[in-house]
């Protein structure tokens, strides 16, 4: 059986059918003609063409090389075209900008030998700056167009087009588009062209120099040949009209349009019904195939990609030859971007009334349900990319220079795949518009800003453009830091050589000989992946006074890996180490909170609206999120990212809207019923958090507590203005419908002794509240008119009647001063004046409290400290103090407060409300208790909060004295943790060490992000407090809400993904990985990373 060849775009085959890319099509075309010369300068979605006739120039005996811009490959083909030879010159649209001078030219000057210019265009704009429709550039310089429909035709037309050169004289432009280069078919060879011409030269000069005189009768010539081409069109292949009897609308369809047109006609059904206008020369328009058509139908769609070309054309010739019809085009179709089966069918659709089969509203509602299921997948470079080490090093560099001097740089950038770091995370360009542009900026920035500009290309650009605006920046002093991103290729287009890097045994240019002939006195080469050395080169070259460039070398790592593939070389993969690595480690607001609430993960959803889901996850640890959300000192803020760039995120508040706006189902099932029994002494926050948490692991659980109600200083301490009431009640009320035994008016040491309870519960809980304020310890403090700010806050969250006066002094700073400050504001007091001994910084309550008491009229009276209390007999006159200066800080850290001799003041009141801190009431430990109690706390493990009775545990103000409701809540957590563990005879300290707070591990990279303002609570009008407690703050509005969590950085360390972008590295779940089958081993991720949690791993094979 005989061996059959196989077929290849130059086989000699005749009627042979091959699949194969339109830009395949394109080259066939070419070789077919008999092609012997090929110029091009690469550029997506031209390259293939090229790409295929190099690959086989040897073979076949012609001429074909990578031209070092469009511009020099468009006069190489010139030269060849007047030498007589068939020539052919290749570029994507914008590549026509650079080629425009010599095109216009070309096109006076005519053609010899048949010259073709391949215009591909980019409608949608999948590779390239704008979507030009280089169909204009012909018409300015009476450039014939063919426009190919399928891959069949572009073969076909490529074939013609240099017949149609040389039988009229002139250039002809093939215009393709990416879905015609870009698209498989099958195509049916013709004969291979056995014309094998030899160059020649004739002299012309009146029709080949380019002066005025001469160039003058070239006009006049070149509007002679396309009058003759003119005439000609309506006779080419390419140029079809369909009539049809029935017609009531025709379709004038140009190049790939056409293609749409005929499925939609089908989908439809309507072939007996439209007539059809095939246009494959949109210029010169087929006018005669045109006015039939016109003539024949009422009216008429023109179905083309980007601008009304042929559009326009068809109105001029409906208008100069007094057509009645109706002409429909962009009024129907899209200016933007390529047209579709569907948009053809859905004008077609509106035209005829005839509804399509095809529900595409349908289509829409799934597309919209399943792009939220996909994943974001940018367009990134490559694993060990050389560009993004670079630019990481430029980054670096920029940043230390901006933080020294707040001099922000402007980077300038450029067109190849180093654009794709223009995306976050690298963000390397301010500002790019064309080929060498970068440079050409970078010249241009210095002369109007006081700022340094870094401008950076690539080596393929370097040559193409970037050599004259480097000289313009010599020449004219232009301060500006120039980077060559040297990959030895034209990475983005396919890896065309170029002439630093030749496919041959060329001799390559070099980048740096180059700028040090140019003049540039400061010039350095370094490898990309020598990251130390190019930020300080990076930096010397910033500070360097005039132009400096500094070339960034090291191969192109597909080209690399390709060689090491070749040659046997193992690749090295790096991974992480997972007991280094922090990624997923709790950000700082996290590790800060008492309960380490997943901060992140509630404002994370609430960024996306999801405000059930946010409550669901505070509920997770935080059974009381209204209580929490209103009263919250908020630590995390404190330690909130965010803070460092502006303001801390409003977390508390954030919370607070989960709870207004999230619904969520309240969960009261238990674990499993329990026969152990556990007493907790104090129904406040430490001991309802305790309470819920055992109860739901099916503990019988009984709560005492010596007041009326449960809340503890939540009840009867916070004013309602703070806390309202019905939220308050409704969270607590969880704990009864756990089933929760409750026994108020129950106080441990007076109606039941702690030994009886230690003996009659399997475990004690004492989680009393400190509710007892501290003596002021000055004269006359039993005075009436002297009252603790506790007892204070007791009797009028509890309903007592309080005598009103015109004036009062607390004297405190705390929370308890400044609610007792604004409880006498709302109670009717004229005048109300805190005095505190430190200064307003030093003051320990929440600052927007102290705010909120100044803005409802309360005065401040700082640094000055009581000294004693005036009466007149017993009754309460006034109050003297004594001011005060800070002195060196205390063991609080704040500064101590020392008095100055001879300073003393009286304060005319009748009331003095003593707000100088609280303590718990311990009269409960008696008997072997008492042995627990050190200076006036329980002594108590700070992990398990086990006592040294065993059996009995203690947190809270009992244990650390006076804090915060969000700390109460923990320590009731932990005790709840610790019990469990003693009633299953489990170890109580083992693998605990997460409970307290602690400093988070992450380290977040700021630089660079934009500034937002924190969003402002509403508060109720300062004119509507007086006399009523109405809550103060009312709430975040959805919006405001969602506008806030945006505000959240979403703090993780994964500086290896956030600073680079690398594909190779990937999330799994919580975990920050490495793929190995994508790693290049570059090691780039591991001198960013700040733990050394990234290292090299085992060899691929």
């Amino acid at each position: 059986m005989s061996e059959v060849a196989e077929l290849t775009v130059s086989s000699d085959a005749p009627g042979a059918r091959m699949f194969m890319l339109g830009n395949e099509a394109f080259a066939r075309g070419a070789i077919e003609a008999g092609v012997q010369c090929v110029a091009s300068y690469p550029g997506t979605p031209s390259s293939e063409i090229t790409e295929t006739l190099v690959n086989v120039s040897k073979e076949l005996g012609f001429y074909a090389e990578w031209s070092v811009n469009e511009k020099v490959a468009l006069e190489v083909a010139i030269a060849a075209s007047v030498s007589g030879l068939r020539a052919l010159a290749i570029m994507k649209h914008v590549g026509v900008n650079v080629a425009h001078d010599p095109l216009m030219t070309a096109s006076y000057m005519g053609a010899r030998g048949g010259l073709v210019l391949v215009s591909a265009d980019d409608p949608g704009q999948w590779s390239s700056q704008n979507e030009q429709d280089n169909r204009y550039i012909a018409r300015q310089g009476y450039i014939p167009v063919l426009e190919p429909s399928t891959g069949q035709e572009a073969k076909d037309m490529m074939a013609d087009a240099f017949r149609l050169s040389e039988e009229y004289g002139q250039l002809f432009m093939i215009r393709s588009v990416t879905r015609i280069g870009h698209a498989r078919s099958d195509v049916v060879f013709g004969e291979i062209s056995r014309d094998a011409r030899q160059g020649r030269f004739v002299k012309d000069p009146v029709k080949l120099v380019c002066l005025p005189a001469n160039f003058r009768k070239n006009r006049r010539l070149v509007i002679d040949r396309m009058a003759r081409i003119r005439k000609a069109v309506d006779d080419l292949p390419y140029n079809r009209l369909t009539i049809k009897n029935r017609a009531e609308l025709g379709v004038i369809a140009s190049g790939i349009s056409y293609g749409y047109t005929v499925e939609a006609i089908r989908l439809l059904g309507l072939e007996d019904r439209i007539s059809v206008l095939k246009i494959g020369t949109p210029y010169p328009l087929p006018e005669e195939l045109t006015k039939q058509l016109l003539k024949s139908v009422p009216t008429v769609l023109v179905v083309e990609e980007l601008e009304p070309f042929v559009e326009d054309e068809v109105k001029v010739i409906t208008k100069d030859n007094d057509i009645d019809v109706k002409i429909h085009g962009k009024d129907h179709l899209t200016l933007v971007g390529e047209l579709s089966i569907r948009q053809v069918t859905e004008a077609l659709s509106t035209l005829t009334g005839v509804k399509s089969p095809v529900d595409f509203a349908a289509i829409d509602r799934i597309k919209i349900e399943t792009e939220s299921l996909l994943p974001v997948r940018p367009p990134t470079m490559c694993a060990g990319c050389p560009h993004r080490s670079s630019i990481y090093a430029i980054d670096v560099a920029l940043r230390r220079y901006e933080k020294e001097t707040g001099k922000t740089p402007v980077k300038t950038g450029d067109i190849g795949c180093y654009a794709l770091a223009a995306n976050p995370p690298l963000n390397s360009d301010d500002i790019a518009i064309c080929m060498g542009g970068a440079f050409g900026l970078g010249s241009g920035f210095p002369h109007v800003l006081d700022v340094p500009v870094v401008a950076h290309l690539g080596d393929s650009t370097f040559f193409h453009s970037g050599i004259p605006p480097m000289i313009n920046s010599v020449f004219n002093k232009a301060n500006v830091t120039m980077v060559v991103l040297d990959n030895a290729t034209t990475g983005m287009t396919g890896f065309q050589p170029h002439p630093g890097a030749p496919a041959d045994d060329s001799v390559p240019v070099k980048i740096e000989d180059i700028a040090r002939a140019s003049g540039v006195k400061f010039v350095e080469v370094v490898d990309a992946f020598d990251v130390p050395e190019l930020i300080d080169t990076m930096e010397k070259a910033i500070r360097f006074e005039g132009p400096s460039l500094v070339v960034v070398r090291r191969l192109c790592n597909i080209l690399d890996a390709r060689d090491k593939r070749r040659q046997g070389v193992k690749v090295v993969p790096y991974e992480i180490d997972q007991e280094k690595c922090v990624a997923g480690s709790p950000p700082a607001c996290q590790a800060t909170c008492p309960l380490h609430i997943d901060i992140r993960g509630y404002v994370g959803l609430i960024k996306e609206g999801k405000f059930d889901e946010a409550l669901a996850l505070i509920k997770e640890e935080l059974p009381f999120p209204g209580i929490i959300g209103r009263v919250c000192t908020r630590p995390c803020e404190q330690k909130c990212v965010r803070g460092d760039i502006e303001e801390a995120i409003a977390i508390n508040a954030l919370k607070r809207s989960a709870v207004d706006y999230g619904r969520v189902a309240d969960d009261y099932t238990i674990a499993g019923e329990k026969d152990k029994k556990v007493a907790i002494i104090g129904g406040g926050p430490a001991g309802l958090m305790a309470a819920y948490k055992l109860r739901r692991e099916g503990y019988k659980v009984t709560i005492f507590e010596a007041l009326p109600k449960l809340g503890g200083m939540m009840t009867v301490g916070i004013p309602e203005f703070r806390l309202p009431r019905d939220i308050l009640n409704n969270e607590i009320d969880a704990v009864n419908k756990l089933g929760v035994e409750i026994k108020l008016n129950t106080r441990v040491g007076r109606d039941v002794e702690l030994a009886a309870l230690h003996k009659k519960y399997d475990a004690v809980f004492i989680a009393v509240g400190a509710h007892r304020s501290r003596r002021l310890g000055v004269e006359n403090e039993q005075a009436d008119g002297v009252i603790d700010g506790t007892e204070f806050l007791h009797k009028v969250n509890t309903g007592e009647k309080v005598l009103v006066r015109d004036k009062v002094v607390i004297v405190g700073a705390g929370n308890v001063a400044v609610d007792c400050a604004r409880t006498c504001v709302r109670l009717g007091f004229r005048d109300v004046i805190i005095v505190y001994r430190r200064s307003r910084e030093e003051m320990p309550a929440i600052a927007e409290e102290v705010t909120e008491a100044e803005n409802e009229g309360v005065e401040l009276h700082l640094l000055a400290g009581p000294s004693r209390v005036i009466a007149d007999g017993n009754k309460v006159t006034g109050m003297e103090f004594i001011k005060m200066k800070l002195g060196k800080p205390d063991e609080s850290g704040r500064r101590r407060p020392e008095p100055v001799a001879g300073s003393e003041f009286i304060i005319d009141t009748p009331l003095v409300i003593s707000a100088i801190g609280e303590e718990p009431d311990l009269q409960l430990m008696s008997g072997e208790a008492a042995k627990a109690v050190s200076k006036g706390l329980i002594g108590a493990d700070p992990v398990t909060l086990q006592t040294s009775i065993k059996g009995i545990f203690a947190g809270g103000d009992a244990v650390s004295g006076p804090a915060t409701v969000i700390e109460a809540l923990a320590a009731g957590k932990r005790a709840a943790i610790s019990i469990d563990r003693y009633l299953k005879g489990e170890p109580l300290d083992t693998g605990r060490e997460g409970e307290g707070i602690y400093e988070s591990k992450l380290t977040m990279d700021t630089f660079g992000v934009g500034q937002q303002s924190r969003t402002i609570m509403p508060t109720l009008p300062v004119e509507k407090r007086r006399g009523n407690f109405k809550e103060v703050e009312l709430g975040l509005s959805k919006e405001d809400a969602i506008r806030e969590a945006e505000r959240c950085l979403s703090c993780d360390c994964r500086l290896c993904i956030n600073l680079l972008g690398c594909p190779a590295i990937i999330t799994e779940g919580e975990d920050v990985i490495i793929d190995s089958t994508q790693c290049p081993g570059c090691g780039l991720c591991a001198h960013v990373c700040p733990h050394d949690a990234i290292i090299p791993g085992e060899k691929n094979d």
